[in-house]
């Protein structure tokens, strides 16, 4: 994907995001234009603003979305008045330190007038901008039979369109260096319009900076924060930590980590996120579903969806696919080492970072929540606020979201506990951090709960998840960490760090800490006498891109693979799982997939190192996936009727024999295509065993003509 690499240099306190410290005499205000101004148009807009600390200002028009500016103390924001309707129209700019902060506003109203003759518009980038990477010049224009762009002094190039227009410049084709992109709208007329902007041009950009990405599912304009460190070069692959925020929050990189970055010569990302259910307390008994049952009760907390895509809540957005979104821009922005992408986050943050981890396990190299819940249902029963406070996970935009109330809404709770998950983690590592003393999360003063410090995702085998004090609710034994690993000690590596801190991002997490009695973790093997932290563990992790066992899970039709196998299961979004652990054996040319609730099971043989030829049958052993520590939900009777799905290059293939436990089987169905070959649904009593067999066509008849001397007949 191409994406405009809008980047905005800034400087700023690394503060601990405590609204508690917002206490200062914030302030915004529009320069220009001026109140009752009349303009057209691209208009400028500008302004001033104090004590935003790591805060941001946005504009909004007519009471419409509001967009980042640029800058803070002094912002601009660039605004296409030729798309608006004639007449009066409302400016607002807002200043906050974060998302669930106190905010500040100035508005200004001004004429939007008439315009002769062509104009046009330059959208993007804005000036001021630096540009790092290929870039996407965007914009508009009226009254044109052509546009055109150029570069400084150069030739005006067709964009091919006129409104809207884009036109791509590639990375590295402008040298380093203040530019000026010109765009010019030429009317049938024969008359001109023009509008320019002036932007910097880098190999790459160091320091600390914002970023803007598009979001790939509805094109909106997302932000974050970032840092480059300064040993960056565009010729060396780099790794990338992804931070995701805590509650109320927005991008930052952690007090403590900067140093870690440079040193590692790592880059950094922390996107800002939506504005997701308790973002934002003027919007929270909005976004929480039932507010009849708030009635006047004022919502200081709201169970968030953030992290998870959910397609039946337009409040919640496509909050996993824009962090992806994120990585993806980073990857087309920076050379990004595809095989160190590591993924780490705060509270809200933790609780995502096991999402997105578990969920797409072949993404990351490691990841490292911190301070997460990791049960929403428990969330939602322990904590004393109403009820239609807690409702954020809707399953239609319209009610809902309590536990129980539908399979969807229940699906989604699921979906944001990282304990119903955790099987993906086999070939992911894990590094969970928590404080000792951490009683934030369900309010419950002075007394620390197991549920908090992280240890049933660990080791506390004891957690049976059936909760008393509301829901009834009782889901079994799900796994810890240390019993898949003792299971499976081929895979699931772990590790933590506890320190005796409350509901705080611990500096000692990232960097590591002395050892003593009131530290555990696992021993640092850089610096002996230390217990490790989230650096060092990611420094030891690179993708497995390939494994020889891949396990998946899932609970939707939109997460379906991981690394070379993907399953669709026979009921998403019903709360219950589906899952497949698969292993394959290169030199025998053999898979042994356990399956539960898979309608089809779809391998890529050469990700997998496996092959689909006529010497070379594949045999795929099919066995109910019996796992003790797992989820009791996965629990099935022994029959199961899968369709397998094998994808290669099949072009010659003609056709292909299916035996079952060493017997031709006819009756089995078979699809043939030049890149996949379909096998069934096939029912068996388990476990059994496929043999597939293929034929290809007649090898190609030789070449007509001469034919090349033989070595023989030359010796002859």
């Amino acid at each position: 994907m191409t994406i405009s690499s809008l980047v905005r240099l800034l400087s700023f306190s690394l503060a601990t995001l405590t609204c508690a410290a917002f206490a200062r005499a914030q302030t915004v205000t529009i320069t220009t234009p001026l109140d009752g101004a009349t303009v057209s148009g691209l208009v400028t807009i500008q302004g001033t603003a104090t004590d935003l600390g790591n805060g941001r200002v946005s504009v909004s028009i007519d009471g419409g979305p509001f967009e980042l500016a640029t800058g803070t103390t002094g912002w601009s924001f660039d605004w296409d008045a030729s798309t608006a309707a004639n007449g009066a129209h409302t400016i607002t700019a807002r200043a906050r330190q974060c998302m669930s902060c106190p905010e500040v506003i100035d508005t200004a109203t001004v004429q939007v007038g008439a315009v002769s003759g062509p104009a046009i518009t330059i959208l993007t980038p804005l000036t001021g901008q630096t540009i790092v990477g290929t870039l996407t010049m965007t914009g508009t224009s009226s009254g044109a039979s052509e546009v055109a762009v150029a570069i400084d002094a150069g030739a005006f190039v067709p964009t091919g369109a006129t409104s809207p227009w884009s036109f791509v410049i590639e990375a590295l084709s402008v040298p380093d260096g203040v530019h000026t992109l010109s765009a010019r709208a030429i009317a049938p007329d024969g008359s001109v319009a023009t509008d320019s902007v002036s932007v910097t041009f880098a190999s790459s950009v160091t320091g600390q900076a914002e970023f803007e990405y598009r979001s790939s599912v509805d094109q909106a304009l997302l932000t974050g924060l970032m840092y480059v460190p300064s040993s960056y070069t565009p010729s060396t692959p780099t790794a990338l930590v992804v931070f995701l925020h805590g509650g109320g929050g927005l991008g930052v990189i952690p007090p403590g980590w900067l140093d870690e970055l440079e040193a590692r010569g790592w880059i950094h990302v922390a996107p800002d996120g939506r504005n997701w259910g308790l973002a934002d307390p003027t919007a929270v008994a909005a976004s929480c579903a039932n507010t009849e049952a708030v009635g006047t009760t004022e919502c200081n907390w709201c169970t968030s969806a953030a992290y998870v895509d959910n397609p039946f809540d337009p409040l919640v957005g496509p909050g996993e696919q824009d962090i992806l979104d994120a990585i993806d821009w980073a990857r087309d922005t920076f050379a990004i080492d595809p095989e160190r992408v590591y993924l780490t986050g705060f509270s809200m943050g933790g609780r995502g970072t096991y999402q997105i981890g578990l969920r797409n396990p072949d993404r990351f190299a490691a990841i490292a929540p911190l301070a997460p819940a990791a049960d929403m249902y428990e969330v939602f029963d322990r904590r004393p606020d109403p009820a239609g406070c807690k409702e954020g996970m809707v399953s239609d935009g319209a009610g809902g979201g309590q536990p129980g109330d539908s399979a969807i809404t229940d699906t989604l709770y699921t979906l944001t506990s990282g304990r119903f998950l955790i099987e993906n983690a086999f070939n992911l590592p894990v590094f969970h951090g928590h404080g000792t003393n951490d009683t934030v999360a369900f309010n419950v003063p002075g007394t620390p709960d197991q549920y908090l410090h992280g240890m049933h995702m660990l080791m506390d085998t004891s957690w049976n998840g059936c909760h008393d004090a509301g829901l009834q609710l009782c889901f079994g034994h799900t796994p810890t960490l240390s019993e898949l690993a003792a299971r499976h000690p081929e895979g699931y590596e772990w590790g933590f760090i506890t320190t005796p801190v409350g509901h705080q991002n611990d500096t000692s997490w990232a960097t590591g800490t002395p050892d003593d009695a009131s530290v555990e973790g696992i021993p640092s093997a850089a610096n002996p006498g230390e217990r490790m932290g989230l650096f060092e563990f990611f420094e030891r992790h690179t993708l497995v891109s390939s494994p020889a066992t891949v396990v998946y899970k899932s609970y939707t039709d939109r997460h379906r693979c991981a690394y070379w196998a993907e399953i669709d299961i026979t009921t998403p979004w019903q709360d219950l799982p589906g899952a497949i652990r698969v292993t394959r054996d290169v030199a025998r040319n053999e898979l042994s997939a356990e399956l539960v609730r898979v309608g089809t099971a779809t391998f890529d043989l050469a990700r997998a190192g496996l092959r689909l030829e006529p010497a070379t049958p594949l045999s795929i052993a099919v066995a109910r996936l019996l796992e003790p520590a797992f989820d009791p939900a996965l629990t099935l009777p022994d029959t199961l009727a899968p369709t397998f799905v094998l994808r290669g290059d099949f072009a010659r293939v003609s056709s292909v024999r299916v035996q079952r436990d060493g017997v031709p089987d006819p009756a089995i169905a078979v699809a043939i295509t030049p890149g996949e070959v379909r096998i069934g649904p096939v029912a068996f009593d388990l476990p059994g065993t496929l043999a597939v067999h293929v034929t290809e066509q007649t090898p190609r008849a030789r070449r007509s003509g001469p034919q090349p001397t033989s070595l023989r007949s030359i010796q002859r």
